[in-house]
């Protein structure tokens, strides 16, 4: 069955995430089952920004070991959809180490998101986007906010990510693409994939309003 661009959905998902170091430093072996990571991801699409709306992910693995490799089950923990984003999405994705309750770290977020909306006037900037580009800008600037809030409660950043798939360039949306992502401490991988319906595996994305 062929993809309709126009009207079919898609999906961002993180397949899988893999520790390769704690923020924290050598920790000696008997600590390893400690690491409490989490996401945090922020979407803007052609659709969401003419009505003032990002849309919020997040996920958290309360005891990830170092070296482990983390397989999502079903399609992945979502950043993105299911859903047709019209011209593009640019999405920024958040990877931190918690130092507190790691399942908090949600209910922070959009708090976070909150005060986002606020400072940066949200309201106005969202519907101004015209262009991927833009969107993308908008995105990183989002989730740099972000990521300045979690880390007032001394959380630590092991990675930040961007991207940016579009309709009408090459392969719809950068279908079946997976994306591998390094730093020092952390590895992730995101892919775009169709998909009509969440599998209810994971965490569902959220729309946020301003």
């Amino acid at each position: 069955m062929s993809f309709d661009r126009t009207k079919d959905k898609i999906a961002v998902t993180i397949p899988k995430i893999k520790l390769r170091l704690s923020a924290d430093g050598l920790l000696p072996k008997s600590t390893w089952y400690d690491n409490e990571i989490y996401f945090v991801s922020v979407a803007v699409d052609a659709k969401g920004a003419s009505q003032k709306q990002i849309e919020f992910g997040h996920a958290y693995w309360p005891a990830i070991r170092r070296f482990e490799e983390c397989h999502m089950t079903g399609h992945g923990a979502l950043v993105y959809g299911p859903k047709n984003p019209g011209e593009f999405v640019a999405y920024s994705i958040l990877v931190m180490e918690s130092d507190e309750d790691v399942r908090r770290t949600g209910a922070r977020a959009k708090e976070a998101l909150g005060i986002a909306g606020r400072v940066l006037d949200l309201a106005s900037l969202l519907p101004a986007i015209k262009t991927y580009a833009t969107a993308l800008s908008v995105a990183k600037t989002i989730g740099e906010f972000v990521a300045g809030q979690m880390t007032k409660k001394e959380d630590d950043r092991l990675i930040k990510v961007e991207g940016v798939h579009l309709r009408d360039y090459g392969v719809p949306y950068n279908i079946n693409r997976t994306f591998t992502h390094k730093s020092r401490w952390v590895e992730i991988h995101d892919k775009v994939l169709a998909l009509d319906a969440p599998n209810g595996e994971a965490i569902e994305t959220e729309a946020v309003s301003y």
